[in-house]
């Protein structure tokens, strides 16, 4: 059902999502030496040597839940308060990637001895997205909002 507007938002997050998935989201370079850097997708690293460590496999398994669901928010269109919460699960899931994200950059993840973690400018892309869950979700609450007004006139 794509005449509602909240539709609109979900499937503009899904798409912003999706296109955000094989980005680059960071490099590891080391801070002392000189080498290269091992740079950070959401599915793996790619080391310096050429050689992929699946490291970062849980932002992308967040991601990819979060798509998923995503999809099934925009079918359940008829059941406007259970979509309602699956667009606030969407909202948790995106802001647990934010944390794992820096967790994993800052914490978890030095491959390299003295390695610095450096953010890339695309990891900004899954704000777009929770902004439009945000968008979706009071669409979804002002309709339910309208119907139940519309109910009490009957």
């Amino acid at each position: 059902m794509l005449q509602r507007k909240q539709t609109l938002y979900l499937l503009l997050s899904l798409i912003v999502l999706v296109v955000f998935l094989p980005l680059q989201i960071g490099v590891f370079s080391p801070s002392a030496t000189m080498g290269a850097d091992a740079r950070v997708f959401n599915l793996w690293m790619m080391m310096p040597d050429g050689t992929k460590s699946l490291a970062g496999w849980p932002l992308f398994v967040i991601l990819f839940v979060t798509c998923i669901t995503t999809i099934y928010t925009i079918s359940a269109y008829k059941r406007r308060m259970f979509q309602s919460k699956l667009c606030i699960a969407n909202i948790c899931l995106i802001v647990a990637w934010y944390i794992y994200y820096i967790l994993f950059g800052y914490i978890l993840a030095k491959p390299i001895a003295d390695t610095d973690f450096h953010p890339f400018l695309s990891s900004v892309i899954p704000l777009a997205a929770l902004a439009l869950q945000i968008l979706a979700r009071r669409g979804i609450i002002a309709d339910e909002n309208l119907v139940r007004s519309a109910d009490r006139f009957r």
